[in-house]
C-alpha cells in the first residue's frame, strides 16, 4: 500500500473519530416533532410489503397524513429512499430511537468522506479536502440534519448527488459508460431522497465554468431527463412539482425578498458563530431597512463581486462562492415559496462551499513557514471548540418537551411550539403543565383548531366536561371539517341526554370520514336507543367489515339483537365480543 493511499485512510480515520466524538451524545436522544409520523407511528416502515406504497405516495401517508381535496398531497415531499432507510432501521431496531439515531450519524459520517473526495478530485489537494470535510463534519449548524432522525434526507441527497457529481466528472475526463450509468443511478437516488437535488445542474454549470471544460451534450441531456422524469412522478402522484407553502405563498415575492436577505445574514452569523441555534425561525416578513436585510444584501453583493474577482485569479474561491450562494437560491424564496424564510439544515448543502473558502484560507497560512503554527493551533482549538457546540446542541433534541421549551426561549410567541409543548406534557401525564400550553397556543393563534381540540381533550381526561364542550365548539368553528371534535362533543350531548343535538353531529363525522369505525359505532347506537335497530345493524356490519377486531361493535351489535329479541345472534354476537375483549365465554 503506497504512502498517498495511507494518507487518504489516515484522514478518513480522522473524520470517523471527529463525527464519533462530536455525535456520540445524540444517540440516546428520543423521537421528537416530526419523527412520530414519519417513524415511530409510520405503518409502511413496519413491513417489507409496504415498499410499493412507501415508492408510490407522499411522504407522510404512513404516518396517516391525510391528502387535500382532489387528492393532493397535504406533506407534499416525496422521499420514498428516506422511508426506505427508516424501513431498515426497524427491521433491525424496532422502534429504539438509538437505531435509527446511529444510521443518522452513519449518513453525515459518510457525506462527509463524499466531501473529501469531491475536493480532492476537483483540485487535488488533500489538505483543503480534508478541513472542508472536517469542518462540515464537525459544525453545529448541522445538527438539525443529523440529531434530528426526520432530517435524514439532507445527508442522503447530498451523499447521492455529490456521488453522481463525481461520476459526472470522471466522464467528462474520460466518457464510458460505466461512469454515465453511475452519474443517472446516483442522480436518481439523491432524487428520491431531496427535492433540492433538483438543482444538480446548477453544480454542473458551476463545474463547467469554474474549470472551462465543455459541456458533453450525452450525459447533460441524461441528467435533465432524470429530472423531467422526477417530474412526471411528482405531478402524477402528488399532483404537483414542489410542496405548498401557503403562509410563504401569500407573500408577494418584493415582499419576500428581505427575508432571504435576512436569512444570509443569519446563515453567515451562524456559520462564524452558531451560538443560538434553534428551530423554526419567525416571522416571515421584514422591512427592506431592517439591519438584517441591509447587511444580507451587502453581504450578497461582497459574495458576487467576490465570486467576479476570484473567477480568473482563483478557481477554488470562485467555486466556493457561487456553490454557496447558487445552492441557496432554491430556498430562498425568491424562485417559488417555501415554508420559512429559513432553516438551518437548509445550509447542509450551500455550506460545502463555505466551508471549502475557510478551508483554502487555512491551507495557505498552514504552508507559510511562520503562520503555520499560529493557524495550525487556532484550527485545533476550532475543531474543538466546535466538537463541544455540537455535543451541546445535541441536548436540544433530546425529547419533545426539551426541545420545545428550548425553542421557545428564541421564540416565545409561536404558537405552533406552544401546541407541540402541550403534546409532549400531555404524553407524559403532566394535564395541568399541558393545558397551560395549549392556552398559551390559542392566545398567539386564536384560530388554531388542534390546539382547542387537544384541550378539549385535556379538560375531559380531567373531567371538567363544560370546558370540554366549548373547546370542541372552537375546534369546530375553527375548522369545520374536523371530523373527531363532532365526534366527541356528540358523546358529550349524549351524555347529558340531549340525542337530538348529538345525530347530527355523528352524521357530519361521517360525511367528513367515512371510515371513522368509532363514529359509525356511536351514530349506531343512537338509532338502536331511539329504536331504529335495522339501520343500527346496517352500521354494526359497517364497522366490523372496518375494523373486525374492534370488541365494543360486537358488544353493541348484540345488545341490538337482544332487541329484536334474536337469541342466536345475540349470543353469536356476545361470544365474539368475549373472545376479543379477553372476557369470559359466554353461556349458552
Amino acid at each position: 500500500m503506497n504512502k498517498n493511499i495511507l494518507t487518504i485512510l489516515g484522514l478518513l480515520f480522522c473524520l470517523i473519530i471527529a463525527v464519533g466524538v462530536a455525535y456520540s451524545t445524540s444517540l440516546h436522544n428520543d423521537f421528537i416533532w416530526d419523527d412520530f409520523f414519519l417513524v415511530k407511528d409510520n405503518q409502511y416502515i413496519k413491513s417489507w410489503e409496504k415498499i410499493p406504497k412507501i415508492f408510490s405516495e407522499d411522504i407522510g401517508a404512513g404516518g396517516g397524513v391525510e391528502l387535500y381535496e382532489g387528492g393532493k398531497a397535504k406533506y407534499g415531499y416525496y422521499r420514498p429512499l428516506q422511508i426506505l432507510t427508516y424501513l431498515v432501521d426497524y427491521s433491525i431496531w424496532g422502534v429504539n430511537p438509538i437505531g435509527f439515531h446511529l444510521s443518522n450519524t452513519l449518513f453525515h459520517l459518510l457525506t462527509s468522506f463524499s466531501i473529501f473526495f469531491l475536493i480532492l478530485i476537483l483540485f487535488k489537494d488533500k489538505l483543503i479536502s480534508f478541513l472542508t470535510a472536517l469542518l462540515f463534519a464537525i459544525h453545529p449548524i448541522h445538527t438539525e440534519a443529523v440529531s434530528y432522525i426526520s432530517g435524514r434526507a439532507d445527508s442522503l441527497a447530498v451523499i447521492f448527488m455529490i456521488l453522481a457529481f463525481i461520476f459526472y466528472i470522471k466522464f467528462i475526463e474520460a466518457p464510458k459508460n460505466i461512469f454515465l450509468i453511475g452519474t443517472i443511478l446516483s442522480y436518481l437516488l439523491a432524487l428520491l431522497s431531496r427535492e433540492n437535488t433538483l438543482f444538480f445542474p446548477v453544480i454542473i454549470l458551476i463545474y463547467h465554468y469554474t474549470f472551462k471544460k465543455n459541456i458533453n451534450k450525452k450525459i447533460f441531456a441524461s441528467v435533465l431527463t432524470m429530472i423531467l422524469f422526477y417530474i412526471a412522478i411528482r405531478l402524477t402522484l402528488l399532483k404537483h412539482i414542489f410542496p405548498d407553502a401557503v403562509s410563504i405563498g401569500e407573500i408577494p415575492l418584493e415582499n419576500r425578498l428581505p427575508g432571504f436577505f435576512t436569512a444570509v445574514f443569519n446563515y453567515i452569523k451562524l456559520l462564524f458563530w452558531p451560538a443560538g441555534l434553534h428551530m423554526e425561525y419567525v416571522p416571515w416578513k421584514f422591512s427592506y431597512f431592517a439591519k438584517g436585510a441591509v447587511i444580507g444584501a451587502i453581504i450578497i453583493v461582497l459574495i458576487i463581486l467576490g465570486a467576479i474577482t476570484a473567477r480568473k485569479k482563483n478557481p477554488r474561491i470562485f467555486f466556493a462562492l457561487t456553490w454557496f450562494f447558487l445552492l441557496l437560491i432554491p430556498v430562498s424564496n425568491c424562485l417559488y415559496p417555501v415554508h420559512a424564510y429559513m432553516r438551518e439544515h437548509w445550509l447542509y448543502l450551500p455550506s460545502i462551499g463555505f466551508f471549502l473558502m475557510i478551508s483554502c484560507g487555512f491551507a495557505v497560512l498552514l504552508r507559510k513557514k511562520i503562520m503555520k503554527y499560529f493557524a495550525g493551533i487556532f484550527l485545533i482549538c476550532l475543531t474543538i471548540f466546535f466538537i463541544i457546540m455540537t455535543r451541546e446542541q445535541n441536548s436540544y433534541w433530546k425529547d419533545m418537551i426539551s426541545f420545545c421549551q428550548k425553542t421557545l426561549l428564541y421564540e416565545p410567541y409561536y404558537a405552533k411550539m406552544h401546541y407541540m409543548l402541550g403534546n409532549g406534557l400531555s404524553q407524559k401525564g403532566l394535564l395541568k403543565e399541558a393545558i397551560t400550553s395549549y392556552t398559551n397556543a390559542i392566545n398567539y393563534d386564536k384560530s388554531y383548531a388542534d390546539a382547542y381540540y387537544n384541550l378539549a381533550n385535556i379538560y375531559l381526561r380531567t373531567g371538567n366536561k363544560s370546558m370540554a364542550v366549548t373547546c370542541y365548539e372552537n375546534t369546530i368553528k375553527n375548522n369545520p371539517n374536523y371530523g373527531k371534535a363532532y365526534n366527541n362533543l356528540a358523546n358529550l350531548y349524549m351524555e347529558k341526554g340531549r340525542i337530538t343535538d348529538a345525530l347530527p353531529l355523528y352524521k357530519k363525522t361521517l360525511e367528513i370520514n367515512p371510515n371513522d369505525i368509532y363514529a359509525i359505532n356511536n351514530l349506531a347506537c343512537v338509532y338502536r336507543d331511539t329504536g331504529e335497530n335495522a339501520l343500527a345493524l346496517d352500521l354494526y356490519n359497517k364497522a366490523i367489515a372496518l375494523a373486525p377486531v374492534y370488541p365494543a361493535t360486537y358488544y353493541n351489535a348484540a345488545l341490538t339483537y337482544k332487541n329484536l329479541g334474536n337469541v342466536e345472534m345475540t349470543k353469536k354476537y356476545a361470544q365474539k365480543w368475549a373472545e376479543l375483549s379477553g372476557r369470559a365465554p359466554v353461556k349458552n
